[in-house]
């Protein structure tokens, strides 16, 4: 029966990631009035095989070659976007995990605090390389997007 369910949970989350060209609602969004800087939130589930150090590791490696100053939970500030980060990790037989990387931006004040509805995600199959992986190119993708709307690139 375990088997069986492992192997639906697996046919439903094949990889996916969005390929595609944020909209432009999304760059009119994301533009700051100081792009030489961004905030960053990260959660990390218990079960994933990682801890937020490693993580936090990731992202301040993205920004930083970006030229983009990060900021860690540093999101409480009245109008500033941030980039919201995930990782939920169901432990699978073996080394595999099932995962989802949730990445978007948001703002948490003022109120009410919103995730913005394009997310740079990933969800798969995979070991804790594969995982880390896949977090740090859904990262890449949304500090891209950051880059394009603030530079005019």
């Amino acid at each position: 029966m375990k088997t069986f369910l492992i192997t639906l949970v697996a046919i439903f989350i094949m990889p996916s990631a969005y390929a595609k060209s944020p909209p432009q609602w999304l760059y009119n969004a994301i533009k700051v009035s100081n792009p030489n800087e961004l905030a960053y939130f990260v959660q990390v589930s218990d079960s994933c095989p990682f801890t937020s150090d490693e993580i936090n590791e990731i992202t301040e490696g993205v920004l930083i070659r970006s030229r983009i100053k990060p900021l860690k939970d540093d999101i409480f500030v009245s109008g500033r976007i941030y980039l919201n980060l995930g990782i939920s990790c169901v432990k699978l037989d073996g080394s595999s995990q099932v995962f989802a990387i949730k990445s978007a931006f948001g703002r948490y004040e003022p109120t009410p605090a919103i995730i913005y509805d394009y997310p740079f995600g990933f969800n798969g199959i995979g070991p804790k390389e594969y995982i880390l992986t896949n977090f740090k190119s859904s990262t890449e993708r949304a500090i891209t997007a950051f880059v394009k709307s603030n530079f005019n690139l």
